[in-house]
């Protein structure tokens, strides 16, 4: 029985490994991609942390935790079946990972701006989705605990 708990534990865990990157592996699969810009940042400033309005409503979350880096992805293409497609994959890797969406913001048809969080004991990570007619942009920013700072 006590094999069964320990190996049940064990995929648990390891399952939540797997999914917990899906966000991470599409950075890593277009950082290289032409039809993208890809930006990295490794130490953002204080202000990164405030939301578009100057809100620090997160700031108590985020007070004892440092960064571990931000990216940033925007495909620039007219493809307009390439874009759906990215779309989509960003939306399943958002939710394989347990994503929350905390804000939505449409402005006109194709104009949308949405935030999503998901924090555990390990890190927080914030992800903003910018969609608009001509262009799709990820952002994520990660951040860790002080004391795990590498």
């Amino acid at each position: 029985m006590k094999k069964l708990i320990s190996l049940t534990a064990i995929f648990c865990m390891l399952a939540a490994t797997v999914s917990a990157q899906q966000i991470e592996k599409i950075f890593e699969k277009y950082q290289e991609d032409e039809r993208f810009q890809y930006i990295y940042q490794k130490k953002e400033n204080k202000y990164d942390r405030y939301d578009d309005y100057g809100d620090s409503s997160n700031e108590k979350i985020y007070s004892s935790m440092v960064s571990d880096g931000r990216k940033m992805l925007t495909l620039n293409t007219k493809d307009k079946s390439f874009a759906e497609i990215f779309k989509k994959e960003i939306n399943q890797a958002l939710e394989a990972d347990k994503f929350e969406n905390t804000s939505y913001v449409r402005t006109g048809k194709d104009n949308k701006v949405a935030k999503y969080y998901r924090i555990t004991n390990k890190r927080a990570d914030k992800v903003t989705l910018i969609l608009n007619s001509d262009t799709v942009m990820v952002i994520w920013s990660a951040y860790i605990p002080k004391n795990e700072k590498k």
